[in-house]
């Protein structure tokens, strides 16, 4: 990390190392996205042409598998509509061989699309899947992701000779994160005494999967801070191996925290996918997943409750392959809203500020959240070369 600034007067520069972990399926793609629209020159007519293929084959993937998924529910097609699955499935098979640029679906596959999406039967469906108790299995044993309604509600824009993915269609386009991706871009701040700023950010997305957490070390080395995604979405779901998907989340940050080479780096926690928790805890109690769980079953409580078990993992004692204490990263305060923790120790809060409550898709949002983690990593930076 470096900066360069020869009177106050000036503007001054600062470098920052960005590293993007967490689990798969977290919602960093989107984050990372959103750096790219917000900072560099936003989506390009080649990804727009890519997103749109994917959008296609989504479609048609979803609506076979909500055809699949009526017997599930006890609910059928129409007798008229019983074949149309049969008519598009060629047509899913040919488009996942081809460029996914190539021209869309033929004019008469979207007839069929459009009359099975309008059925009774799959709307009775796709209705069930969209209830909290269901959407967890449906996006494991069929395929089906939860985000798949955006798309299916704008099928008359969707089927349109001259359709163009807009920012919000490649936002909501989920996609796993393979190896790494890198993104460097400038953003201006201002510091807390209100001296302007140009930060030159680097960050690095590394993937989620499990077998590519093992790369994650390797990108360690000059961090100013380490941008960790939890999707609390996750509370009701559960892996193949039987293990709560958001625990395994927070044992994966525990990990984090506990590698050496981390050992001295600032940790914010993003708490990613909020707009979804929200609507799972319609239908769903988190004291049926987290026991420890005693507060009221509503988006705020839920997230605070998150914040202290996470500020409670950043806030340990980290030890070196010798068990002995590491050096304090410190906190960077990246979130402006302390909150008082009854009983809870001067650790616990001081880390409070580094966790913040996100929903990826929201593009001004993120802005300000991005922008205010610049600012306070900056801050954190100059106090500690005694700047000011």
């Amino acid at each position: 990390m470096g900066g360069a600034c020869s009177s106050r007067s000036q503007v001054h520069e600062s470098e920052l190392k960005l590293l993007l972990l967490g689990g798969a399926n977290v919602g960093k793609s989107t984050i990372f996205k959103q750096m790219r629209l917000l900072y560099k020159e936003g989506f390009e007519e080649k990804d727009r042409d890519w997103a749109r293929g994917c959008i296609h084959e989504n479609i048609m993937e979803t609506l076979i598998d909500l055809d699949a998924a009526t017997d599930d529910f006890g609910v059928e097609v129409l007798e008229e509509n019983e074949e149309l699955v049969d008519e598009i499935k060629p047509e899913l098979l040919s488009y996942k061989v081809r460029d996914m640029t190539k021209p869309a679906p033929r004019l008469e596959i979207w007839d069929s699309l459009e009359r099975l999406w309008n059925d009774p039967g799959i709307q009775a469906a796709f209705q069930e899947i969209q209830h909290p108790t269901h959407q967890e299995a449906a996006r494991k044993d069929r395929n089906i992701a939860i985000s798949t309604g955006y798309f299916l509600k704008q099928l008359d824009r969707i089927k349109r000779e001259d359709f163009v993915p807009t920012d919000d269609d490649i936002l909501h386009l989920r996609r796993s994160t393979s190896d790494s991706e890198r993104i460097d871009f400038k953003m201006e701040v201002m510091t807390l005494v209100g001296m302007p700023a140009v930060l030159k950010i680097d960050c690095v997305d590394v993937g989620g999967q499990a077998h590519e957490r093992t790369e994650w070390p390797r990108h360690a080395e000059g961090v100013s801070a380490v941008l960790y995604v939890l999707s609390l979405s996750e509370f009701c779901s559960f892996g193949q191996n039987g293990a709560n998907v958001l625990q395994s989340q927070l044992d994966l940050l525990e990990m984090v925290r506990e590698t050496e080479c981390f050992g001295q780096t600032t940790i914010i926690v993003l708490l990613n996918k909020v707009d979804i928790l929200e609507a799972k805890l319609k239908g769903l109690n988190l004291s049926d997943t987290f026991p420890d769980y005693t507060g009221n079953n509503d988006r705020d409580d839920v997230v605070n409750f998150f914040k202290v078990k996470v500020a409670g993992i950043l806030s340990r004692k980290k030890e070196d392959q010798n068990g002995q204490p590491l050096p304090d990263a410190g906190s960077a305060s990246a979130n402006g809203d302390h909150q008082d923790m009854e009983g809870g120790s001067k650790e616990v809060e001081a880390q409070m500020g580094n966790i913040i409550a996100t929903c990826a898709t929201d593009t001004e949002l993120m802005r300000n959240i991005i922008e205010r983690i610049g600012q306070s990593i900056l801050q954190k930076t100059l106090a500690e070369s005694k700047f000011f």
